[in-house]
């Protein structure tokens, strides 16, 4: 059914896409030098021949795609079961999905093959590059049919489209295939934008993939603010979201309607994953990229909306998060095999102070923490085999919530062994996450939750002599205990001079009375109950008139 898909696809091509558009164009570059005006108005006023290629393109890409995303039944987590190649006959809704996506291969390998019609056209507006293409257009034919036959293949050996080397030779003649250029064009744009903010204080940074023949751009301003981290391609651009991590996990705190929490996903794993949308539009076409990210969008899960749209699913391929489905049809240019999906990072030993997760911490503000983080990946995939000589994980220590104000900081947030300070009493909660490029591991982050005891002693700014001032630490704390309820605090006050009187050094709020005019140092104490007893110690003095 592939190959009747491509026949299909490449006869509505050539009649209703590719010759209308050769025509336009041709007409478009020999009236332009003996008929200015007419040529001029023929390439910058969107000829009929034109504007009618491009919609038919359009409807028939939304309805070859629109017939395999209904016929595939997409798993919630893993490949798609097909019948493999020699293994029997297909099911039923194969050979819907096949058709449809040799209708496209078909399709787009035709259109491809406008080249030497196309690029003298796009670049009519200076007219010596122009005529230069004209000249070259005996060349521009041998590469479009090149390109043409390198896109078809699929629809006669699919099982080539998991060859890394042919996925590479795909990728890269993408740049001068006609019909990727409404996404590649709108991404050299984007890139260019986001380059220009990096002028001014944006962080952006450039990394050339060079398997597929992409850019990615990490960083920048054009990007889903609203929406929870994430990246999205244009053609051979690729641009990944400023809040996602390099090579370690990155934790979103909760805003704007966001849930928040750890990203695993990586800008370098990413790039797998986004080279595969590059690989969709090289073999698909731009417009099936753009009808797959408003079926991803804009349709619900029971639609097959979001990661289980069509398009995600083929992309996916190219990645294997163990937790997202995908269609056995692109394959890693490394480390995974056949049908092997991702595995995601596991734990080791992670302990604060030696005390593993979900034991009871209580710390002094101020205290110094030492944290001792382990992980590992079994596959290597895709962290360590991507990039030769990286880390198999990336890691991440975060204190995802502390008391306001509290300023709780991390000397080396993503280094495994490294230390913490907790300034300021209350809860903490201190998370240890890794991740492979791909994804969290499974168990999700390992938590830890510190409860620190401080002394805060709250006195009037100035007392007199044989008056007595009220001293006041109600406010110091101890955090909860691991059922949610406060911890009980026993105070113990001290004052110097000492022959002050204190009525009872016991309470939380203790009346004081100078006994005289010098500065009188009021001194608290808290212990926390149990939990071998943690105090902490505060003071503050008050002048005496």
């Amino acid at each position: 059914m592939l190959i009747v898909g491509a026949v299909f696809g490449a006869v509505l091509a050539f009649f209703f896409v590719a010759g209308p558009l050769t025509i336009a164009m041709a007409i478009a570059l020999g009236l332009s030098p003996v008929l200015p005006i007419i040529g001029a108005l023929t390439q910058w006023q969107f000829p009929v021949g034109t504007v009618g290629a491009t919609i038919s393109h359009i409807l028939f890409s939304l309805i070859a795609y629109v017939m395999a995303a209904i016929a595939t039944p997409v798993p919630t987590a893993g490949p798609v079961t097909v019948t493999p190649a020699g293994g029997g006959f297909p099911m039923p809704w194969e050979f819907f999905e096949r058709f449809a996506r040799g209708w496209l291969i078909g399709m787009n390998a035709v259109v491809t093959l406008t080249l030497p019609f196309a690029l003298p056209w796009v670049f009519s507006g200076l007219p010596a590059v122009s005529l230069l293409l004209v000249a070259a257009s005996p060349l521009l034919a041998i590469a479009a049919t090149f390109i043409a036959v390198v896109i078809v293949i699929p629809a006669f050996a699919p099982g080539v489209a998991a060859n890394s080397v042919y996925a590479g030779i795909l990728g890269w003649t993408a740049w001068i295939s006609p019909p990727t250029w409404p996404a590649t064009g709108l991404g050299l744009l984007v890139c260019i934008v986001n380059s220009i903010t990096a002028l001014f204080g944006a962080p952006v940074r450039w990394v050339p993939e060079f398997w597929t023949g992409s850019l990615m751009t990490h960083g920048g301003i054009l990007y889903p603010f609203w929406r929870a981290p994430a990246g999205y391609n244009l053609g051979n651009f690729y641009f990944l979201d400023p809040r996602i991590g390099a090579t370690t996990p990155e934790f979103i705190p909760p805003a704007g309607g966001m849930a928040g929490g750890f990203i695993g996903l990586t800008a370098d794993g990413a790039t797998l994953h986004e080279t595969g949308h590059t690989l969709n539009a090289a073999a698909f076409g731009s417009w099936f990229n753009y009808v797959g990210w408003a079926h991803q969008n804009f349709f619900p899960p029971g639609l097959n909306g979001g990661p289980r749209a069509y398009a995600e699913v083929l992309a996916e391929a190219h990645l294997r998060d163990s937790t997202q489905p995908w269609f056995p049809f692109w394959a890693p240019p490394v480390g995974l095999t056949a049908l092997t999906p991702n595995a995601p990072p596991t734990f080791g030993t992670t302990t604060v102070d030696g005390l593993p997760p979900g034991a009871f911490l209580n710390y002094s503000a101020g205290a110094s923490l030492t944290l001792s983080g382990a992980s590992a990946d079994a596959d290597s995939y895709p962290a360590a085999t991507l990039i030769p000589g990286s880390p198999a994980t990336g890691v991440r220590w975060v204190f995802t919530t502390q008391p306001a104000g509290a300023g709780a900081a991390i000397a080396g947030a993503t280094t495994a062994a490294t230390t913490a300070t907790v300034p300021r009493g209350g809860d903490y909660t201190l998370a240890f996450v890794a991740t492979d490029g791909a994804q969290l591991p499974t168990a999700g982050a390992l938590v830890f939750t510190p409860k620190v005891v401080e002394a805060v002693v709250s006195v009037p700014i100035v007392a007199v002599v044989d008056q007595p001032f009220t001293a006041d630490g109600s406010m110091s704390t101890a955090g909860a205990d691991l059922a949610g309820a406060a911890l009980p605090l026993t105070f113990a006050w001290s004052v110097a001079p000492p022959s002050a009187v204190i009525a009872d050094p016991t309470l939380p709020i203790i009346s004081v009375t100078p006994s005289e005019t010098a500065p009188h140092v009021v001194t608290l104490t808290v212990t926390a109950a149990g939990a071998a007893g943690t105090s902490h110690t505060a003071s503050s003095a008050v002048p005496v008139s």
